[in-house]
């Protein structure tokens, strides 16, 4: 439309000027006053389709970043909340506006956490970005405790990658992340989780017993992680009766034991997990901490009662 009108504003100039020539002012007018209308209308033309593509290009990378292929970063483990907070998002507020969109307060995207060691004002300084747009930076008394964790991502090749709530409204944008203690936040067996295999609904929290019984196994699984405090990993759940007729469910790592649940939550997870053997591998996510003393196994799972309709159907189906 733009385009046309700046022909049309031309060979009218050109006709109404030819009929004027001999009003030297009227012809100098219309020689002046056609072309720049049709001018303006292209500017305009060209500003609105380059906002366009950029609108395009944020919405694409928002879409895709929500579903960036598994093997380009780390399957980080959610929190429970977005509790880790993001400052001098003011700083970004233009970025928080193009990621939020117009017509919404609120969207939940994914970020990526990025080490800045050449920042001149914090050489231990922890960039948040989204879709390449930079919304912030993690608090300084937090930044320093995640560079193991994105250290960890860099040797493995891939992004270190949370989900982030992001908040628009009167010119104020604010920015929270969904990840927790960083040594604790990287399930670091991910690839077990294997065809005809389900996680357990992740849920409170469930004390694996006699751990001490297989500290050399439970090394292993330590020594896939990061950080000395420990890590996180997927569980396998096997069960069988044992000979006083009880329920005993065992953990597996890789096919060997490194604990079991105690005889009152094997009963009480039993009634589920004993279906759900049948047709498939069950996992559930869990902590190890250990010393050369003592280890210690806690998983995340929620109770039979607390399963919804939805989630008992996809565990016993």
């Amino acid at each position: 439309m733009e385009i046309f009108l700046v022909f049309f504003s031309g060979f009218a100039s050109y006709f109404l000027a030819r009929r004027h020539q001999k009003s030297k002012i009227l012809f100098a007018l219309i020689g002046i006053l056609f072309p720049l209308v049709g001018l303006i209308c292209l500017w305009i033309f060209v500003r609105s389709t380059a906002k366009n593509d950029v609108s395009n290009k944020l919405s694409n990378s928002l879409q895709s970043s929500s579903a960036i292929p598994t093997s380009s970063y780390l399957a980080v483990k959610k929190s429970g909340g977005f509790f880790q907070e993001v400052v001098g998002e003011s700083n970004y507020v233009g970025n928080i506006r193009k990621i939020v969109g117009k017509g919404q307060s609120e969207v939940i995207v994914s970020a990526e956490l990025i080490r800045e060691p050449n920042n001149q004002f914090d050489k231990n300084a922890v960039r948040v970005d989204i879709a390449g747009l930079t919304v912030g930076y993690l608090p300084r008394e937090d930044a320093k405790n995640f560079h193991e964790l994105i250290n960890f991502a860099l040797r493995q090749r891939k992004k270190l990658i949370v989900q982030a709530r992001v908040w628009f409204g009167g010119e104020i944008g604010s920015v929270r992340l969904d990840i927790g203690e960083p040594a604790f936040s990287v399930l670091v067996n991910p690839e077990d989780l294997i065809e005809n295999s389900i996680c357990w609904p992740y849920g409170s929290k469930v004390q694996v017993t006699k751990e001490n019984d297989y500290l050399v196994q439970i090394s292993k699984v330590k020594g896939l992680g990061f950080s000395e405090s420990g890590c996180t990993a997927y569980f396998e759940l096997t069960g069988s009766i044992d000979s006083k007729n009880r329920p005993q469910i065992s953990i597996l790592f890789r096919g060997e034991k490194v604990g079991e649940l105690s005889t009152q939550a094997s009963a009480k997870y039993w009634t589920v997990l004993e279906k759900c053997l049948t047709m498939k591998n069950v996992f559930a996510v869990g902590e190890v901490r250990s010393n050369s003393l003592a280890a210690e196994i806690v998983l995340y799972m929620k109770s039979p009662e607390q399963l919804g309709v939805d989630e008992l159907n996809q565990l016993t189906s």
